[in-house]
């Protein structure tokens, strides 16, 4: 899950008076705004532009104790991070709030010189701070967006509360689910983003120690006993958490993936946890392709005695040879940059700055679309740069603690360690990996992706400024598929390593495919395009070409409208990225593991799709 921090900072007067008075559409100056689109939504929500009279949305006696009750597991879990977290809030004159999924206040706590105007404005337990009673408010748009929120002055959409500023984070169960979220606020000129780390790094303690306790019901005898089993497996096998990370992996695994504990089951193997789940509760057998190896993959639920899902145990077991119909999902990782295809100038330009750059130590940063290939970039730098005999440890940057990242620096030692979307790496964590880079951790290679605007995140606070200039004096970027000249040529390059990955030879690339591909956005980049192949390859190999009949439904739908990417603006491509995930969206009725199948993107590229365009399932 994405945990990103959602930052609303103070806007002027203006801006929120001009939103207040207008109609929609709003006029363009405030339209452009980024906070809009939450106060938008709590407009449509009916929430009071200038707040609510003290004693609305306020529960007392029994009604709060059923809610406190409710959630006595999550406040007996919080009880320590709160006892340590108040003590530098109260001093900061900040109110610490713990609120339930309906966005009311069950516990507060400090305050300051700040406690008084709390409870004027009803800061206290039993109020409700859902958006659609207060707008948009640090406990209630983390409630929407399930990811933290920092809301300051008039960012809130409620004039009674522009005296504010609030830091929210939410707190997960250990099946994933939202149950939970802790919030500190003050007055305006208290601002301190310390403070929004401080909640945001309390709220993941609560959620480990959430885990924990549930890892516990199922009995701590049997979680060492599963961990002892696992290591004494042969083959490959995995344990991953409800949230979808591998959490340990045993000597086969190791062997076949790497160092891939802390990353993503999707990204790891190309498989999303629901759909793993929902194969699993059909009894429906799996089939991987990793390079030419094939493995049947068995997967058993791990759950608590109330159902909760908290991990899988997943075993790839070796098969001789790839069936006609066995889809591969994760192509090898390239060896070296030779086997990395591009017939672009613009990419050809990239591979070689990286090739010249794989046998240094500095920290790089490779910045590019999601599915540009940075990984495949980073793997190769590690393989000829001279580390290749060393762990290439991937990290998800979104949740890393500290703690995670001394555990991982340590694991990649004298390797590499690469950071999925550095962008997403709570400003905690960046403080940590300052100090490592300062003074290098046992000749760590430090290479970090991202797809997003990192100079726009350090104007909004979200990410470090120093960090920034360390990592950008070293940066690459990969060009999106849309504007590469080789198109055709690497589709032909594609279609031929999933042939013979098969058994099987090339199909041809019909003339009406060259020109569909060429009409196509391409907003997935190369990974969209090899999964499009994927999906085709077995009809085409049948007849020696690729036609459009071959191709996924989905893909040929979107292309309705005619498209010449190389010459369309950046607007016109976000129009045409937005249009083409709704309508996938639409023929997938809300299933959004199908409509990434059917744009040819990862789960997680289509959340990130989502969230630019403003869309929900």
């Amino acid at each position: 899950m994405d945990l990103e921090p959602l930052v609303l900072p103070e806007v002027s007067h203006s801006v929120w008076a001009g939103f207040a008075a207008a109609s929609s559409p709003e006029p363009s100056p405030v339209a452009a705004h980024p906070v809009i689109d939450c106060w938008r939504r709590a407009r449509a929500l009916g929430a009071p532009i200038e707040g609510r009279p003290a004693e609305d949305l306020l529960l007392r006696g029994e009604a709060l104790q059923v809610r406190r009750e409710r959630s006595d597991l999550v406040t007996q879990s919080a009880s320590r991070e709160l006892q340590r977290a108040l003590g530098a809030t109260a001093a900061r004159d900040f109110v610490l709030l713990l609120a339930d999924t309906d966005g009311v206040v069950l516990e507060a706590d400090g305050g300051g010189a700040f406690a008084d105007e709390a409870r004027r404005v009803r800061l206290i337990p039993g109020a409700s701070w859902r958006e659609a009673d207060r707008g948009t408010n640090a406990i209630g748009t983390a409630l929407t967006e399930a990811r933290p929120v920092f809301v300051q002055g008039r960012a809130h959409y409620a004039s009674l509360y522009h005296p504010l500023v609030c830091y929210a984070a939410p707190i997960f169960d250990a099946d994933g689910s939202l149950v939970a979220v802790l919030d500190a606020t003050s007055f305006v000129q208290c601002s301190d983003d310390a403070v929004g780390e401080l909640v945001v790094g309390a709220a993941a303690a609560i959620t480990q120690a959430l885990r924990e306790r549930a890892l516990g019901r199922v009995g701590a005898s049997v979680a060492r006993a599963l961990s002892r089993t696992l290591q004494q497996m042969r083959g490959v096998a995995l344990l991953v958490d409800a949230r979808g990370k591998i959490t340990q992996v045993n000597h086969g695994a190791r062997r076949l993936l790497g160092e891939c504990v802390g990353a993503e089951l999707e990204t790891t193997l190309g498989i999303d946890l629901p759909g793993l789940r929902e194969a699993v509760r059909r009894h429906e057998g799996l089939t991987l392709t990793i390079g030419t190896a094939v493995f049947g993959l068995r997967a058993e639920p791990i759950e608590t005695v109330e159902g909760k899902l908290i991990a899988m145990l997943l075993m790839l077991e070796s098969r001789a040879a790839a069936p006609l119909l066995a889809r591969p999902r994760l192509a090898a990782a390239p060896a070296t940059f030779g086997t990395l295809f591009s017939r672009d100038p613009a990419c050809d330009a990239a591979l070689a700055a990286a090739s010249r750059l794989a046998s240094g130590c500095t920290p790089l940063l490779l910045s590019g679309e999601g599915g540009t290939g940075k990984q495949s970039v980073a793997r190769a730098m590690h393989a000829v740069g001279g580390r290749g005999d060393a762990a290439f440890v991937v990290v998800s940057a979104g949740t890393l603690s500290p703690a995670a990242l001394t555990e991982s620096l340590a694991a990649a030692a004298s390797g590499t360690l690469f950071f999925e979307e550095i962008a997403d790496l709570p400003l905690v964590t960046q403080s940590a990996l300052q100090r490592y880079l300062d003074a290098p951790f046992a000749g760590v290679r430090i290479v970090a992706a991202t797809c997003r605007d990192l100079p726009a995140a350090v104007t909004t606070g979200t990410f470090r400024r120093d960090l920034y200039f360390l990592l950008e004096s070293t940066q690459i970027a990969l060009p999106p598929l849309r504007k590469r000249i080789d198109l055709t040529a690497l589709a032909g390059h594609l279609l031929a390593e999933l042939a013979a990955a098969r058994h099987t030879a090339p199909p041809e690339l019909s003339p009406e495919v060259v020109e569909l591909f060429g009409r196509c956005a391409w907003p997935g980049n190369t990974r969209q395009l090899r999964a499009v192949l994927d999906a085709s390859v077995e009809l085409a190999a049948l007849e020696g070409e690729l036609r459009a009949s071959h191709l996924p439904p989905g893909f040929v739908a979107n292309l309705t409208s005619p498209l010449v990417p190389t010459a369309t603006t950046g607007q016109e491509l976000a129009v045409a990225e937005a249009n083409a995930l709704r309508r996938a969206l639409e023929q997938a009725q809300g299933n959004l593991s199908e409509a990434a199948r059917r744009l040819g993107v990862a789960r997680t590229t289509l959340y990130r799709m989502m969230r630019r365009h403003g869309v929900r399932s």
